[in-house]
């Protein structure tokens, strides 16, 4: 037998063995509801809320899936991607830090000017900007792309900017800045003077100047490329308010729109020119026109400057194309990683109304791009993630406005029935989420709680110029950054380290438990349920970004944000007041996620780092190198036929 037969044969063997050959015709849909939460499913299956997702419970299967260490929507998504676990992929918070200059930054992806000469107050770009995907690791649909196999991925979080997509087609999500490098900064233009002036936390407002019968503002871009000072790039807009007070013409830039109070637009292109108006810099925003007079001030919400999907101006997708091809069929849709504006929310400048308003414009916007794939969806892997669930559960999982989330929850439940209808028999549905959800009633400073216990010590007085500038690092043992996150400050590690490697176990043992003993002064109530070590949790190659400790706050406990940017306030626990009333960063076995599926499940627990290998197995693909197994039943367990799908089950 000659060489080449004899490894071909091999090769065949090998293929038939691991299942390596592509099952003809099978399809796997699987749909990422972000912080669906389990119990809160159960809850509102036994009320016969969700009738699509209990008939797949009741005839495929439905349980918790167990979410990641910590349980943060990076983490777990990025554990989905590269079905292997953080210690693997890099990702443990949404913060990380440099430890070599104490410098936090977003843990995803990082987004870089190019390098330049300055001459004056000119600035000559001598390369273009750069944006890097900071998590490790291979997405699994690279294992898809190698045997033929399609993939379509719309939406996909923690992915930005794509990367080792081979052929498939993909739009990031999550992690996908604004056009001004930020997870969405938004712009109030107002004539109130007063208002004008007030700081806004993740926004800014900009005054409304009248000159006769219209008013004059700019919205700021980001700085101009050919700025030495760094000076932003500005577009007018000017308003013309109808005396009567029932709309206003707006003109942003070039394009004019009519609105009436209490109305959102369509999306708006927002030109920036960039060298005398021969080449431009575009995003899009969407206004909402909050008053006018003469019952208030003209006062209008402007959005985050998203990235413009039919001219991107950073990588948004893979192939480059496939973004304007998707704004070509459904027209132009918000780039920028979790739109609903929590923040406005937060700062007052939404009210609760005007914010599920603009969370229902992008939830009705997924929904037609998810019709627009399952009429595409004809081979393969098609996976698609809506982010609403978790976004509006931040605000209104707890109190009188409950009824909102559940609301998002049944919309979903009908984008599952109608996914299921579009499949055939063989073809899979997993329907998953990256963890669940609890109330965060109090905020616990876990770096005040260091400082007490003598294991950090404030500098006095503080650098406020500088982040982590309240710490005197010469004293300082151990410190917390990032939602749950712990470092030591350990001596060749960090910058000003002084712990030695020979003391950094004794140290953790006696933060470990220290943690696990602090109750709430007043209910008595477990601060800390959980503490991790990542070392021994999540061996792998990229540990070195691990925090020392993982910390896991019991039910109705979070991190206070001033802990969570390395800094502290003068009180160890207080009242959470905000709009941001609801978590998941906490102990990661109070929020379990979920799964459902149209196929027998085998026996559990199941993780999400066992995704990748159910898509691959399913597709006929081999699923070697992965951590996780198949969360289906095998040929000789299953019990009974997977769910019926297709037009016969409609009327079901």
């Amino acid at each position: 037998m000659s060489r080449q037969l004899w490894m071909l044969c091999a090769l065949l063997l090998l293929g038939c063995a691991d299942g390596a050959r592509p099952a003809p015709g099978r399809r796997v849909l699987v749909l990422g509801l972000d912080g669906l939460d389990h119990a809160l499913v159960q809850q509102m299956m036994a009320r016969g809320d969700l009738p699509q997702m209990q008939r797949l419970a009741r005839q495929g299967g439905f349980a918790p899936l167990q979410t990641t260490t910590p349980p943060q929507s990076p983490t777990a998504w990025s554990s989905f991607i590269t079905g292997a676990h953080p210690g693997h992929h890099g990702i443990f918070d949404f913060i990380q830090r440099d430890p070599a200059t104490l410098t936090p930054y977003l843990s995803t992806s990082r987004v870089e000017q190019g390098r330049a000469l300055t001459i004056g107050a000119l600035r000559i770009p001598l390369g273009g900007g750069e944006a890097t995907l900071l998590r490790q690791g291979r997405p699994f649909w690279s294992q898809m792309d190698r045997h033929g196999v399609r993939a379509t991925l719309i939406r996909v979080p923690a992915h930005f900017p794509p990367r080792d997509d081979g052929r498939a087609q993909v739009l990031t999500d999550m992690g996908t800045p604004d056009l001004l490098g930020t997870y969405g900064t938004f712009t109030l233009l107002t004539s109130d003077w007063e208002l004008a002036r007030r700081p806004l936390s993740g926004g800014r407002a900009v005054r409304l100047e009248r000159r006769g019968d219209r008013y004059h503002a700019v919205i700021e871009g980001p700085p101009h490329p050919f700025s030495a000072c760094q000076a932003p790039l500005t577009c007018p807009v000017q308003v013309e308010v109808d005396p009567d007070g029932k709309g206003a013409l707006i003109q942003v830039g070039n394009h004019r729109l009519i609105l009436a109070p209490g109305e959102w637009s369509e999306f708006v292109p927002v030109e920036f020119p960039l060298l005398a108006s021969l080449d431009q810099l575009r995003g899009i925003v969407r206004l909402y026109l909050k008053s006018l007079p003469p019952t208030g001030e003209v006062t209008i919400y402007v959005s985050p400057l998203n990235i413009d999907p039919v001219d991107p101006a950073l990588p948004i997708s893979s192939p480059p194309g496939f973004a304007a091809e998707l704004a070509q069929r459904v027209g132009r849709f918000y780039t920028q990683g979790m739109p609903e504006d929590t923040k406005a929310l937060a700062s007052g400048v939404l009210s609760a109304n005007e914010f599920l308003q603009q969370a229902q414009l992008v939830l009705d916007q997924r929904r037609r791009m998810l019709t627009d794939a399952l009429a595409r969806f004809d081979g393969g892997l098609l996976f698609f993630y809506f982010g609403s669930s978790d976004q509006v559960a931040h605000m209104f999982f707890n109190g009188p406005r409950r009824e909102a989330l559940e609301q998002v929850y049944r919309q979903l439940d009908r984008e599952v029935g109608r996914a299921v209808r579009r499949l055939s028999p063989g073809d899979l549905l997993l329907v998953i989420s990256d963890h669940g959800f609890g109330p965060a009633d109090t905020l616990f400073d876990l770096n005040r709680w260091l400082a007490q216990q003598r294991y950090l010590v404030a500098r006095d007085p503080p650098l406020s110029d500088q982040t982590l500038g309240q710490i005197d690092w010469q004293q300082t043992q151990a410190y917390g950054l990032g939602l749950n996150g712990l470092y030591v400050n350990l001596r060749g590690r960090e910058q000003q380290g002084q712990v030695p490697p020979t003391r950094r176990e004794d140290l953790l043992a006696r933060i470990e438990r220290g943690l696990l003993e602090v109750r709430h002064p007043e209910t008595g109530a477990q601060v800390v349920t959980q503490v991790s070590r990542p070392d021994r949790l999540y061996p792998g190659p990229a540990l070195d970004r691990a925090p020392d400790l993982i910390v896991g706050y019991g039910r109705g406990f979070k991190v206070s944000d001033l802990s969570a940017t390395g800094a502290m306030g003068t009180e160890l626990f207080v009242d959470n007041r905000g709009a941001w009333s609801a978590d998941h960063c906490g102990d990661p076995r109070l929020v379990p996620g979920v799964l459902l599926s149209n196929h027998r499940l085998r026996a559990g627990p199941y993780q999400l780092v066992d995704l990748a290998p159910t898509v691959l197995r399913h597709l006929g693909l081999p699923a070697t190198g992965f951590v996780g197994r198949s969360v289906l039943e095998t040929a000789h367990e299953a019990g009974k036929p997977p769910l019926e799908s297709g037009p016969s089950a409609q009327g079901k």
